[in-house]
């Protein structure tokens, strides 16, 4: 049996669908069904909609808060979840004795825990500009990754929201 999405892929995955609509002319919910098809290939089903509503949570924020470049707070967001773990260590993605893409026993997220998250990210990176992702930062600087490098440039269209 599958095991359930651990928290910050949720998160990451949340900011990439709000990220990837800011830059195309296609709907949100396009977006939360592809990822959710995806996340589904290796986990349990998340419904697209809490995908969608965490999504439209960070973008509710970001217009609210005003003057924060939302790709770029979107890219920071998904650098630190990518790249570093609650405690602020570096994530290690695969070590000795397993992967924390093999998913948890028990479901760690939900949507208003993935927005608070995201607040609490957006109001550090203000007062704390390492916070921020480099320019130069992408998603092929993680090591050991598998799966996760195809993330930002999968091919989404109309048809996927149907």
């Amino acid at each position: 049996m599958k095991k359930i999405c651990p928290e910050w892929l949720f998160a990451v995955v949340s900011a990439l669908v709000a990220q990837r609509f800011l830059s195309a002319s296609l709907g949100l919910n396009v977006f939360a069904v592809k990822y959710s098809n995806i996340l589904s290939e290796y986990f349990q089903p998340i419904a697209p909609d809490v995908i969608e509503s965490a999504a439209e949570g960070y973008l509710r924020f970001l217009l609210e808060v005003e003057g924060e470049d939302a790709h770029t707070m979107l890219q920071s967001y998904i650098f630190n979840k990518l790249t570093l773990d609650e405690s602020g260590a570096p994530r290690k993605l695969k070590t000795m004795f397993g992967s924390q893409l093999a998913g948890v026993k028990d479901v760690e997220f939900g949507v208003e825990q993935a927005v608070k998250s995201f607040t609490r990210f957006v109001y550090a990176a203000r007062s704390k500009p390492e916070l921020r992702a480099a320019a130069s930062w992408t998603w092929n600087s993680i090591d050991n990754a598998e799966w996760l490098l195809t993330l930002p440039t999968v091919e989404v269209s109309i048809l996927d929201g149907v």
